[in-house]
């Protein structure tokens, strides 16, 4: 939802950028936050690519998978 409201508003790469930002916050102030956003940068790439939110619904869920598998 972020990122459609911001390229409603904005040139795509500061949607992406600020869609990116707030999903890294989200996720609390810690330093994984810069990772997730670059992830988020990239899903929401993903999404603008596509034009499908699928597209970032499934690279966040594998990214998930791969995550909870392989690190503490």
């Amino acid at each position: 939802m972020l990122l459609a409201c911001g390229v409603k508003y904005w040139p795509r790469l500061w949607a992406v950028v600020w869609t990116s930002v707030v999903f890294g916050l989200a996720h609390g102030l810690t330093e994984k936050s810069v990772a997730l956003a670059l992830g988020a940068g990239l899903m929401a790439w993903a999404v603008l690519r596509a034009k499908s939110l699928w597209a970032g619904w499934t690279s966040h869920q594998l990214t998930d998978m791969v995550v909870d598998t392989f690190l503490p």
